[in-house]
């Protein structure tokens, strides 16, 4: 599965199939409540799922989340992988790290994921 590895603080949105901007949502780490930093190593901010049905036989699913590291325990929840098989496939996959204040940094692209089997080999 592809993984990406952030340093402390960083916040990812992870968008599959299509990006679609989010005006509205900062990505500052600062404005976190308190009350869910207690104790925690990463947080989800904003995770959201849409289906649009364009054919009898085919759909479009589009993926954000945005999960705020803590700590390199925090890694694990960033989740940054999508599963595929022969009836689905990956139209679009794009992540975006941002540092605590909420500037973007790195912009990884679908070129840089790695793609590697869900199952091992027989």
């Amino acid at each position: 599965m592809p993984r990406i590895k952030t340093p402390l603080f960083f916040l990812i949105s992870f968008v599959v199939f299509f990006l679609h901007s989010q005006s509205d949502i900062d990505y500052n780490a600062f404005l976190v409540p308190s009350e869910l930093k207690t104790k925690a190593n990463a947080v989800v901010r904003y995770e959201k799922m849409t289906v649009e049905i364009v054919d009898y036989n085919q759909i479009k699913v589009n993926k954000q989340r945005i999960v705020t590291v803590f700590n390199k325990y925090g890694n694990r929840h960033i989740d940054a992988a999508e599963y595929y098989d022969d009836m689905r496939e990956i139209e679009y996959m794009q992540a975006r790290i941002y540092d605590e204040m909420g500037e973007e940094i790195k912009k990884v692209k679908e070129k840089d994921f790695t793609d590697a089997s869900a199952v091992s080999e027989i």
